[in-house]
């Protein structure tokens, strides 16, 4: 007898052994988790937050703002900070020597502001 031969003998024995009639314990206990998963449908939730929509409202409420409390200043930081590391990652040396000049200049646009 093959492999193969042998995993269909072994399938048709669970079907069959799947078909014998359950004691009235265990049909006692899925008659009482049936009903018990009957009324949990039919019951209403208590609070606004055991509501599915309301649960993912506020999640997506939640990360909507802390993304844009992330991003958002990325976009609009202006400050010289940046612009200094940007002139000190660069190799130029004449950059980096008129780094006071820069700096400067910097203040200068923004007390005119």
């Amino acid at each position: 007898m093959s492999d193969e031969d042998k995993l269909i003998q072994n399938l048709c024995d669970k079907v069959k052994q799947s078909q014998i009639p359950l004691n009235a314990k265990t049909l006692g206990e899925l008659r009482a988790a049936r009903r018990v998963a009957v009324d949990s449908l039919n019951s209403k939730p208590r609070h606004w937050w055991q509501l599915p929509i309301s649960r993912y409202s506020f999640v997506t409420s939640f990360v909507f703002v802390l993304v844009i409390a992330i991003v958002y200043p990325m976009f609009t930081d202006n400050s010289p900070d940046y612009d200094i590391d940007v002139v000190a990652i660069t190799e130029d040396l004449e950059l980096l020597q008129d780094l006071d000049f820069y700096l400067w200049i910097a203040d200068s646009v923004e007390n005119e502001s």
